[in-house]
């Protein structure tokens, strides 16, 4: 099968063993592909040696692998979101524009509004495999430990450190371990911790096991019970038996020993990323269902870039406007839900009355949807307009938005005597989010670029790949005059949050409007996109 592969780098060499031809985007052909970017699958496609059977995009650690023009492609369309316990607030979206979504965890399968099924993650046998070493670490965490960022880890962490010595590997941005050092690790020791986020069954379940260390993971569905017997193959633990799962595989070598033994044997037998792609290619050679996507595709692909800028794994410079563009479509063919995302955006922007002219348009085509009644009531009251911030809240409530038949009036009374909050005094606001964009675009004094020009930019700058251990991005929104912000692309779960910017550090709406000109075009966007005016 020949295949055009757009993401996880860690997916190409199985397919590859598997006697697949396999394209690799970002790698091949850097100049149309870059990691973080958006970019016309199309033009990628009319350059490629051969036509593809298969498309491929799977979902990476760090600035995401975002192709659009999916509709029309020619051949079947597959997504495989593995970090959808974190993204699944804008993967449901981009789904949209497959034919399938493979999905790494196993309890968002029925969620999609698309075709799913379950295709758990693998470890890569030719990193993570027993090396026969000395375990000379009785037991270890390798991985991120932050009590800021990750409070119920840094809680397991310390328990058992203070209990068994337990040492950890990797805890920081300047310590994190390459792959290689990781399986070396998990190599030499007796048992390693897991910790769950959220619940996913992660790349540590796997990779521990196939190093023949006994995994101690916590006690999760999502899948693991499905693949894995507790007792047999890994040990689990909950809150109230961690410290004894310990001291019981501590103590007892023979049991550990062939508890991890087993482990081993399984993961290497069915759960390696060869087995998976194998298991892949044998779901496209039975035949997938070509979807029609074209009627999705505005709001589809819009809420995508938007809310994928929010999550940091985009670069807003180049994604923020191809969302304003795809969602002012979406919301000239009458979708409530479109209006609202690109009044986020232009809040974010600090451009209030186009924010609350594309509220007013959600409001109208969908009086029911809360969030168009709360956002345009905290853009009021941020303005100082206490009495319209009130009235919103007062006609969404008499738009029929469902309110609890328990709930206590006086709760409401007392949020709305909160509108008249004295001038200064600063409230966590509902669109705070809207304004987290943990990514920033090219340097603060690069001059504004189309996106065509910023490609290589920021190929040059070194923004697309970065090796594991180098320090946070630094970057800063060319266009949009937002501060700094700081990016951890590659550490899971590493993105921090950062400090909204203020109205004041916003640029004119004439910049705002150069930023988002179409190429060619004789008029600013900024107009069109709150108009809804035909071009």
């Amino acid at each position: 099968m020949r295949i055009l592969h757009v993401g996880n780098v860690h997916l190409v060499d199985p397919l590859r063993a598997h006697g697949h031809e396999v394209i690799a985007a970002f790698e091949e052909y850097p100049a149309l592909a870059v990691p973080g970017v958006p970019f016309d699958v199309r033009a990628l496609w009319r350059r490629l040696p051969f036509a593809p059977d298969l498309l491929l995009v799977a979902d990476t650690l760090g600035p995401q692998a975002l192709p659009f023009g999916l509709e029309d492609v020619p051949v079947p369309r597959v997504y495989y979101a593995v970090d959808v316990h974190m993204n699944f607030f804008w993967q449901r979206y981009y789904a949209r524009l497959f034919d399938l979504v493979l999905v790494a965890q196993k309890d968002y399968v029925p969620v999609f509004d698309v075709p799913a099924r379950w295709l758990p993650w693998g470890a890569d046998e030719r990193v993570f495999r027993e090396r026969g070493l000395a375990r000379i670490h009785d037991l270890v965490f390798a991985g991120t430990v932050d009590p800021a960022t990750r409070p119920k880890r840094a809680a397991i962490v310390a328990c058992l450190r203070e209990r068994f010595g337990l040492e950890t590997f990797g805890e920081s941005v300047e310590k994190r371990l390459t792959w290689e050092e990781m399986g070396a690790l998990f190599a030499s020791s007796k048992i390693v911790l897991n910790e769950s986020i959220l619940g996913d069954l992660n790349f540590r379940v796997f990779e521990a096991m196939a190093c023949g260390a006994l995994l101690l993971t916590e006690r999760i569905d999502n899948g693991l019970v499905d693949l894995f017997t507790p007792g047999e193959e890994l040990a689990v633990y909950g809150p109230d038996d961690l410290v004894a799962q310990v001291e019981q595989h501590l103590g007892d070598d023979a049991a550990r020993t062939r508890i991890a033994a087993r482990g081993a044997a399984l993961v290497r037998e069915r759960h390696t990323l060869g087995v998976r792609m194998g298991e892949l290619a044998a779901v496209v050679e039975a035949g997938i269902a070509r979807r029609d996507t074209g009627a999705d595709v505005a709001l589809a692909w819009g809420m995508t870039a938007h809310l994928a800028s929010v999550r940091g794994l985009a670069t807003p410079a180049v994604t923020v406007p191809t969302a304003a563009m795809s969602l002012r479509a979406a919301a000239d063919a009458g979708d409530a839900e479109a209006a609202l995302g690109l009044a986020e955006i232009l809040v974010w922007a600090g451009q209030d009355d186009a924010a609350l002219a594309a509220l007013a348009e959600a409001r109208e085509r969908d009086p029911g949807l809360l969030r168009a009644w709360l956002v345009a009531a905290e853009v009021e009251r941020r303005r100082g307009r206490h009495g319209a911030a009130a009235d919103l809240l007062r006609g969404g409530q008499a738009a029929g938005l469902a309110v609890p038949p328990d709930l206590d009036r006086r709760q409401v009374e007392r949020v709305e005597d909160q509108l008249d909050t004295p001038p200064g005094q600063r409230r966590v606001g509902l669109v705070d989010a809207a304004e987290q964009f943990h990514g920033g675009g090219l340097g603060g004094d690069d001059p504004l670029l189309g996106p065509q020009e910023r490609l290589p930019q920021l190929r040059r700058g070194g923004d697309g790949e970065r090796g594991a251990g180098q320090p946070p991005l630094h970057r800063r929104l060319a266009g949009f005059g937002v501060r700094p912000c700081v990016v951890d692309g590659l550490g899971p779960g590493g993105e921090q949050p950062v400090q909204p910017g203020q109205a004041g550090d916003l640029l004119t709406v004439a910049d705002l409007d150069q930023e988002l000109l179409a190429d060619h075009a004789e008029e600013p966007l900024f107009h069109l996109l709150v108009l809804g005016a035909d071009r």
